[in-house]
């Protein structure tokens, strides 16, 4: 996989290249459209969430709507940041956010997909 560099286009990128940008790192599948975002486990999901969003849209995180007009940011973090047992599995919450359907596997991991 490799880097991508904050001037480059990332539309035209090929499938594996990423956009790293302070512990968040975006990945693109060009086959199924689809970015796969990580994130540093320090930082919240709608930090990552609007990071990651206004890094697509190439524009200021605070010209995007509210998180909250959209899901319950306190609510995904009670869902993901709990332990599960090894026999149970963390959930998977979806829903769209600036155009996207954002879709979080964990606190660390969710994929956009315009």
């Amino acid at each position: 996989m490799a880097p991508h560099n904050e001037g480059d286009d990332h539309h035209s990128k090929r499938p594996d290249q990423s956009l790293p940008q302070r512990g968040l790192t975006i990945i693109c599948d060009t086959d199924s459209e689809t970015y796969h975002v990580t994130n540093n486990p320090d930082s919240t999901l709608a930090v990552t969430i609007i990071r990651a969003s206004s890094k697509l849209k190439e524009t200021d995180p605070h010209t995007l709507d509210l998180l909250a007009n959209h899901t319950d940011p306190d609510h995904l973090e009670g869902l993901f940041n709990r332990d599960y047992s090894v026999n149970s599995q963390s959930p998977t919450v979806s829903f769209t956010y600036e155009g996207y359907q954002v879709t979080i596997k964990s606190s660390t991991k969710m994929t956009i997909k315009p």
